[in-house]
């Protein structure tokens, strides 16, 4: 696939037409939105048409996000007027903050009884999850049932309306570097891809967090600009650390879904953000 020319998964379209239909008579709209992509992981929809809605971020995967990116992506959105909030604490201090959260969007909820709420995310945002969490697994928040001709989830809290639509794409999914970055974390099936996926997650690790590369695997690496030069060194930089039988060779496809994995598993390599503010606004 080039860098060029991306198309939305099939399975997807419907996706995305029915929830651009939905948040036409939402009063509300909630993104989802993993915190290490702030930016492609938000801007969902076209806002320009759904002016009448209120819109609110909520971060999720703040333990695997760069703590100060995420901090800063919330100002940023919060001075565009944007409800936006971390879910899970990255950190102990930061829970008496997320209580604060839930008691403060529980209050915003009084506003909106017989109102309509519309729940929007990628893929794999642990949107059930979230959810549980953000109404305390109140019993009083009804088993989801199925919605009459789509694929979402309605529920109802407190008489109030949310939902929850099936994953989307959104509209920004055939710029080059959200469709990287959603890339990157596996959001999207990647099996035909994964070498190129691999060396730009390890080219985008040079640039922003060197530091947490080489210490993550114990060597010392070099920005390269010929890409063959960096295929090498991710290469070099992977087989110092899998032990091969004599005689054996490694496997270029299985370090890189390796890799990959250190990477959105956010253990090996923590607290990385793959898209900082100043990415998109100088």
């Amino acid at each position: 696939m080039c860098d060029n020319t991306f198309e939305i998964p099939s399975e997807f379209i419907k996706n995305n037409k029915r929830a651009d239909k939905l948040a036409l008579t939402a009063d509300v709209i909630i993104e989802v939105v993993d915190a290490r992509i702030a930016y492609s992981g938000a801007n969902l929809l076209n806002y320009a048409k759904l002016e009448q809605a209120k819109r609110i971020i909520l971060f999720s995967n703040t333990q695997k996000a760069d703590v100060e990116q995420t901090k800063k992506w919330m100002q940023y959105y919060r001075d565009q007027g944007i409800y936006c909030q971390m879910l899970l604490s990255p950190d102990q201090q930061s829970e008496e903050e997320y209580q604060q959260c839930l008691k403060g969007f529980n209050a915003f909820l009084k506003d909106y009884v017989d109102k309509k709420i519309l729940i929007i995310s990628l893929p794999h945002s642990n949107k059930e999850i979230l959810l549980a969490k953000l109404f305390n697994n109140s019993e009083s928040f009804e088993k989801a049932r199925l919605a009459l001709f789509g694929r979402e989830k309605v529920h109802r809290y407190n008489n109030v309306e949310f939902i929850d639509t099936a994953p989307i794409t959104g509209v920004n999914f055939n710029t080059p570097t959200v469709y990287w970055n959603t890339q990157i974390l596996g959001i999207f099936d990647i099996e035909d891809n994964t070498e190129v996926v691999a060396i730009k997650a390890f080219k985008l690790l040079l640039t922003k967090y060197q530091e947490k590369l080489e210490t993550a695997y114990s060597v010392r690496v070099q920005l390269k600009t010929s890409v063959d030069e960096l295929v090498k060194e991710f290469i070099k930089l992977k087989s110092a650390n899998v032990s091969l039988p004599e005689g054996e060779t490694t496997d270029n496809l299985l370090l890189c879904a390796d890799f990959l994995a250190d990477l959105q598993n956010g253990k090996k390599i923590p607290a990385v953000s793959l898209e900082w503010v100043e990415d998109y606004f100088k």
